[in-house]
């Protein structure tokens, strides 16, 4: 049995569709980006240090990708120069890790 929608239920959808989409889009506004402030900065650059966080360093990220980056060579699913992109999630620096542990 195929159902079909009077006109007055498709007003109605269109509606309560646009009213949705208003509201949705108000709430997404509620974020912003805000630059970190010299003390925050200092806090998280100092975060990084080996010293500061055990396992939470850079050391420990790029050895966890490399890690990953060999499994992912070893079973043929990236090629064997490939490289990887990981940002630290502390401070946001960018390191280029390779599966070749000199480069």
């Amino acid at each position: 049995m195929k159902a079909i929608l009077t006109r007055r239920q498709l007003l109605a959808g269109v509606a309560l569709g646009s009213v949705g989409v208003g509201l949705g889009a108000r709430a997404a506004r509620a974020f912003s980006i805000e630059p970190m402030t010299a003390p925050v900065s200092k806090a998280y650059g100092l975060a990084c240090q080996p010293t500061a966080a055990p396992g939470i360093d850079h050391l420990q990220l790029i050895a966890d990708t490399r890690a990953l980056l060999q499994g992912e060579i070893a079973h043929g699913l990236k090629p064997a120069d490939a490289q990887e992109v990981v940002v630290c999630p502390l401070c946001g620096c960018s390191i280029t890790v390779t599966a070749d542990a000199s480069s």
